[in-house]
């Protein structure tokens, strides 16, 4: 099962780059504990990751 933040980080890179390919490369663990009704650790984690995918896709 994916988690919020595996589900937020495929939508941001798909959304950006279009190729998946990368998307295998990362892995994301850990719980929010940003006191908010809305999933804001989880976006974090997610924007997080997808600007370290970046980073990563860019530089190669």
């Amino acid at each position: 099962m994916e988690t919020v933040s595996k589900i937020m980080l495929n939508e941001i890179w798909k959304s950006l780059v279009h190729n998946p390919a990368p998307l295998e490369q990362i892995t994301l663990c850990g719980e929010g504990a940003l006191a908010s009704v809305f999933p804001v650790s989880e976006l974090a984690t997610a924007c997080w990751g997808a600007a370290g995918l970046a980073c990563a896709h860019h530089s190669t």
